[in-house]
């Protein structure tokens, strides 16, 4: 799937797509980041959407040898982490497996903490 063909992408709260100006600062977020040791050092990534509850970001990789696209967890620290499990990241092998193994679970659980939160 495109990055052009995200942006009709049917996303399910708590995901939704991140704007121009979301995009860039993720990316670069994620670049001051990233230490030589981290598994998404040295890939090309683009900020393609994120939760609206967390600091979970959906990033299309470029050249990755397993996956096309990773959820990272960033700090926000705006520097490289000394341990490279940081910034966390989870690879999908494509859009289908990150829809099925994280997006619809991470629906679900969004759903019943609103559904939690309004009784």
């Amino acid at each position: 799937m495109t990055p052009k063909s995200l942006k009709d992408f049917p996303w399910i709260d708590p995901w939704v797509p991140v704007s121009d100006q979301g995009r860039d600062a993720y990316n670069y977020e994620l670049r001051m980041e990233l230490s030589l040791a981290h598994p998404l050092y040295g890939v090309r990534a683009r900020a393609v959407a994120r939760t609206c509850h967390t600091d979970d970001i959906l990033f299309q990789l470029k050249d990755h040898p397993i996956a096309e696209y990773a959820v990272v967890h960033l700090t926000f620290r705006g520097k490289p982490e000394n341990d490279p499990q940081w910034p966390s990241v989870i690879l999908y092998r494509d859009l289908e497996h990150f829809v099925t193994q994280r997006m619809l679970r991470d629906a679900a659980a969004y759903e019943i903490d609103q559904s939690n939160q309004a009784a």
